[in-house]
């Protein structure tokens, strides 16, 4: 299905770094979203932004607990995505490498997580990452277009 997005179709979220509250949220998105996207790009949001959210929930908090704000505009066949929280940086203050991701013909066994980034860059352009004083701050795009 091709992209229905419209200028003004944005989505801004706040919540707490906690796993229900995540999956609440990630209804309301694909909730927001599907009928302007279509069902498979709805889903590979929903993948993206799980891994990216959860993530921020085990890694960046832990179990100190926090907040984290969401945003995500429609425009012309693009999702522009901003994740926003104030845990813990990443660690070096960058993503990894991508050749650093988790490599199934490297790994004699397949191993629970590392699989984050490896996911996001594949559903993801332009993918950055900085730490703003005591915030960091990930965004990306996803093309929505059938």
């Amino acid at each position: 299905m091709p992209a229905q997005t419209g200028p003004g179709a944005r989505l801004d979220l706040r919540f707490e770094a906690e796993p229900f509250a995540v999956r609440l949220a990630l209804c309301r998105i694909v909730a927001t979203f599907v009928g302007r996207i279509g069902e498979t790009a709805a889903g590979a949001l929903e993948l993206a932004l799980a891994e990216v959210l959860n993530n921020i929930v085990i890694h960046a908090y832990g179990c100190d607990g926090g907040s984290i704000s969401l945003s995500i505009e429609a425009s012309a066949g693009v999702l522009y995505c901003r994740i926003c929280d104030i845990g813990k940086a990443l660690p070096g203050g960058t993503p990894p490498p991508a050749g650093a991701d988790s490599d199934p013909a490297a790994q004699p066994t397949l191993r629970e997580g590392g699989w984050g980034w490896q996911i996001l860059r594949r559903l993801a352009e332009d993918l950055t990452y900085e730490r703003a004083g005591e915030e960091n701050q990930l965004t990306f795009r996803m093309a929505v277009t059938g």
